[in-house]
């Protein structure tokens, strides 16, 4: 599944339409398509009542295919037309001298506006209004249904339910901003690929569910550099089984640098997700007084406390030196609970210093930067030129804007773009976290999880992201493949913890989330993910969400 532009869509179409594929077959099969989602989502159409809101464009156009398709398979339409040509008049007619006569009726558009208030039966709203094309404010009346259907959506026990087709009405398609009326939905059916406005923190108070509707376009019109959406498929791909002569050290080591006295956890859940991601090794170096402590915690981990001069609980000048004489070739984390006192700043910034020279005789040693580490990256200038072994970020929105030195709200408008950005720009992945986590390829690439779910906004989940994409390189896995599988693996064991303990979105520690990823992984590898949990994900295709 690919993320586009309204342009680049617009182009997708252009290309595939030259090559012979015409454009009435694009809109029948969009019609069929939201039509199965509508009866998915309604367990059945006979006798249902679906109102269909059908505007100018090809928006309009695929809402009234749909309507076709419903009325044939016995549901009860009533369709509100503001398009300028006769096609609803015509399809009414087509229908009822047919003696189908399962749409009720063609009402003046506006004339809805009277009606909402008398709908006592559930009804499904099937919004065709606008799509990507549209470029003008709706009128007045407009804007005041789609106010009105947002206040009755809103109420508990209502019974109206509405799904959008391609994007919500009133959407920008690219930014996800609203222009004066975005008529909200439940589920969002995006023709042929996602659209860049709905992964926005706008777009997905305003989406729902968004289910992925092909159109049959073949894949070869998608350009490869678009964003991609990460699916079991593609994830499964780049997971092997193990030989059965494997030993610890077949499968490497890694190392989790961070602690500080109030956040003494952090680093603690970032090796316990090394060790279940499958490192054979995993090395946990803390201040000298929180190894003793970590040790309890977790007995796997080889636990290496670092002198220090200032009271053994934070990082300093004696830890640096302690930390380079180690033999430091193997991928670590640096960051988790690590804290932002001078000292530990200092401490950060020399071991960036002192290592990844790119010189011959010293390795390349894949160091991944979270947390407080990322905001002592931020104090160093040009960083990015000064450690060619960094090569994995994850900062949430709020390092993130620290890193660039803009604003959250910066950082959320323009997600996509600024990791696509910052990751060549830095030479590093970026794995920018939060609803649909981004994930940036220094060469161009980048991919979005199909997850975005408040279970996870939760202390520690973080670190435990981190430490699974530091267990994954240790075991040979590159950068961007390391940050894909980890992101994806991370946000279905996040599902399977809620389902352990009968949870909704909250009350989900990060520990629960850790201990899930053997399981994940097993899931995947057996190619046998389970469907209630990609039935969870916000971001679905067709063919799974039907199936």
């Amino acid at each position: 599944m690919r993320i586009v532009s309204a342009q680049e869509m617009y182009a997708i179409e252009q290309r595939a339409m030259k090559s012979g594929l015409a454009q009435h077959t694009l809109i029948e099969n969009a019609a069929n398509a939201i039509a199965k989602v509508v009866r998915k989502r309604l367990t059945g159409v006979i006798g249902k009542n679906i109102i269909v809101l059908a505007g100018p464009g090809n928006n309009g156009e695929d809402a009234l295919g749909a309507a076709l398709v419903l009325a044939k398979w016995g549901a009860n339409i009533t369709i509100h037309s503001i398009r300028n040509d006769n096609r609803a008049e015509d399809l009414i007619n087509s229908l009822n001298n047919s003696r189908q006569n399962l749409i009720k009726s063609s009402q003046k558009f506006l004339h809805f506006l009277d009606e909402i208030d008398r709908l006592d039966d559930k009804y499904l709203v099937l919004d065709g209004l606008f799509g990507t094309g549209f470029k003008d404010r709706p009128v007045s009346k407009i804007y005041e249904l789609t106010n009105k259907l947002n206040i009755m959506t809103s109420r508990k026990n209502t019974r109206l339910e509405v799904l959008a087709i391609d994007i919500p009405s009133g959407m920008n398609p690219d930014d996800g901003s609203g222009r004066l009326g975005i008529l909200k939905a439940d589920c969002t059916v995006s023709v042929g690929a996602v659209k860049k406005g709905l992964l926005t923190s706008n777009g997905l108070i305003n989406s729902g569910r968004i289910i992925v509707a092909p159109i049959g376009i073949p894949e070869e019109f998608f350009p490869k550099s678009l964003p991609e959406i990460l699916d079991s498929s593609i994830i499964s791909n780049m997971l092997q089984l193990r030989p059965s002569d494997s030993h610890k050290g077949t499968f490497g080591k890694a190392s989790v640098v961070g602690g500080s006295p109030n956040y003494i956890g952090a680093p603690l859940m970032a090796a316990r997700a090394a060790v279940r991601s499958g490192a054979g090794l995993v090395s946990l170096v803390t201040p000298a007084d929180l190894g003793a402590q970590s040790a309890e915690y977790l007995p796997e981990a080889i636990h290496e406390p670092l002198p220090t001069t200032i009271g053994n609980r934070s990082f300093d000048q004696d830890s640096t030196k302690a930390f380079l004489d180690f033999d430091f070739n193997n991928p670590t984390l640096i960051g988790p609970g690590i804290g932002l006192d001078k000292n530990t700043v200092q401490f950060i910034h020399e071991i960036i210093n002192s290592t990844g020279k790119g010189k011959s005789s010293s390795p390349s040693i894949k160091i991944v930067i979270d947390a407080d580490g990322i905001t002592c990256l931020a104090s160093l200038d040009n960083w990015w030129n000064k450690n060619k072994d960094i090569c994995v970020i994850t900062p949430h929105p709020g390092e993130m804007a620290t890193l660039c030195n803009i604003t959250t709200a910066t950082v959320q408008l323009n997600r996509l773009k600024l990791v696509q950005k910052k990751s060549s720009e830095w030479g590093v992945v970026v794995v920018l976290k939060g609803a649909f986590t981004a994930i940036g390829n220094p060469n161009g690439g980048i991919s979005i999880n199909p997850l975005a779910w408040p279970g996870l906004a939760s202390a520690g989940t973080g670190d435990v992201l981190s430490g699974l994409i530091t267990g994954l390189l240790a075991q040979g896995h590159e950068p961007y493949s390391a940050s894909q599988v980890g992101v994806y693996v991370h946000g279905i064991s996040s599902l399977l913890a809620a389902d352990k303990l009968d949870a909704i979105d909250r009350g989900i520690l990060a520990t629960d989330v850790a201990d899930q990823i053997p399981k994940t992984i097993k899931m995947l590898l057996d190619g046998d993910m389970d469907k209630y949990l990609e039935h969870q994900l916000t971001i679905v295709s067709e063919k799974d969400y039907l199936s």
